[in-house]
């Protein structure tokens, strides 16, 4: 959830006036039947789960810090820009 209010004036719903008042947004949620984990989920624990794939997954490509622009594989970089090239690509 975004909480930066900066230039919508008076638009917002009543009770979520600024960022102290997310709470009201779970409250009434909650009441309206959402579990804990979806709560949970809404509240940020996605982003954390889908970041830390992302993270896990560029472990995987990184090329290790020892090796030299020259001792790289073609197969694992684009001629180009020196870009990581999709699992199974060709390089032309």
């Amino acid at each position: 959830l975004g909480s930066d209010y900066d230039g919508v004036g008076d638009t917002l719903p009543e009770g979520l006036e600024d960022p102290s008042r997310l709470p009201n947004l779970f409250a009434e949620l909650h009441r309206r039947g959402y579990d804990e984990a979806a709560l949970a989920g809404i509240a940020g624990e996605n982003l954390l789960r889908v970041w830390s794939a992302v993270e896990a997954y560029a472990q995987t490509i990184r090329t290790p810090s020892t090796q030299t622009p020259s001792t790289r594989t073609p197969s694992t970089r684009t001629q180009s820009t020196g870009a990581a090239a999709p699992r199974g690509a060709t390089i032309r």
